[in-house]
C-alpha cells in the first residue's frame, strides 16, 4: 500500500518522500523448534549457531556454526576514536591560549572533528546493518522461527588491556540488535534477548559447568575452561 508522499526542502532541492506498507509474517511467541543463537565476540564481532528442539525433548545442532568477522572494521573504528580524542585534545588547547573566533586556529580542528565524527557514525551504522543483515540471512537459511541474542548492550569490557578494552566496549551493540529486530520482522523471525548471567558457565555439548584445568605440560601456567 502506498501512501501519500511528503515533500521536504534539503540542501536548496524538493524532496518527496514516498512511503509504502507492506504484509510480513507474524512472528510467533511460542513453540518454536528451530532457533538461532548469537553470542558477541571482540575481532570475531558475531557467533552464531543454529539448534532444533526434537518432540521428545533432545536438543540437536544444526551445521556447525557461522562467524560474522569485522576485525577490519573495528580496527578502523578504532583508529577514528584516537584520531578524535586528539583533535579534542588540540581544540581545547586552542581555545585556552586564544580566542576560538570564527576563522582562528581552533576552527580548524573544530572541523576535523565534525568530520571525524561522520565517519564514525556512518561506519557504525555500515557495520550495524551489515551484522543484522548477515544474523537474519543465517536463521532464514536453516528455517529459524527465533533468534536468541546475548543482551550485552550495556558492557564495558575488562580485563583484556586498554587496546582490547576500548575496542570490545565500543561495539555498537544496541544498534546491531536494534537493526536485527526490525530486519527480521519482516521476515516473521523473533528476536529474543537473554540475560548474559551463567550463559557461558555450562560446556555446550554435555551441559556440565566449566572448571579450569591445566595443561599436562604445562604444571606452572593457570588453565584454561
Amino acid at each position: 500500500m502506498i501512501h501519500l508522499p511528503t515533500l521536504r526542502i534539503t540542501g536548496g532541492q524538493v524532496r518527496a518522500d514516498l512511503a509504502y506498507t507492506h504484509p510480513v509474517p507474524k512472528t510467533q511467541r511460542t513453540r518454536h523448534t528451530v532457533a538461532l543463537g548469537v553470542d558477541w565476540g571482540l575481532n570475531t564481532l558475531l557467533s552464531a549457531g543454529a539448534a532444533r528442539l526434537h518432540d521428545d525433548g533432545r536438543i540437536t545442532a544444526l551445521g556447525s556454526g557461522a562467524q560474522f568477522r569485522a576485525a577490519g572494521v573495528l580496527a578502523k573504528q578504532y583508529r577514528l576514536r584516537r584520531i578524535s580524542e586528539r583533535l579534542h585534545a588540540k581544540s581545547d588547547h586552542y581555545s585556552r591560549l586564544a580566542d576560538p573566533a570564527p576563522g582562528g586556529k581552533n576552527a580548524v580542528p573544530t572541523e576535523e572533528i565534525r568530520r571525524v565524527s561522520e565517519r564514525r557514525s556512518n561506519l557504525n551504522d555500515a557495520l550495524a546493518w551489515a551484522a543484522a543483515r548477515w544474523t537474519v540471512d543465517q536463521a532464514a537459511a536453516v528455517g529459524a522461527t527465533v533468534i536468541y541474542l546475548e543482551d550485552l548492550r550495556s558492557m564495558e569490557a575488562g580485563g583484556m588491556g586498554r587496546t582490547q578494552n576500548t575496542r570490545m566496549s565500543q561495539t555498537v551493540r544496541g544498534q546491531i540488535a536494534d537493526r536485527m529486530r526490525h530486519l527480521a520482522a519482516e521476515a516473521g523471525i523473533a528476536v529474543v534477548t537473554v540475560p548474559p548471567r551463567n550463559t557461558s558457565k555450562h560446556c555446550p555439548h554435555c551441559l556440565t559447568p566449566l572448571r579450569h584445568r591445566k595443561a599436562p605440560d604445562r604444571p606452572t601456567t593457570a588453565g584454561w575452561k
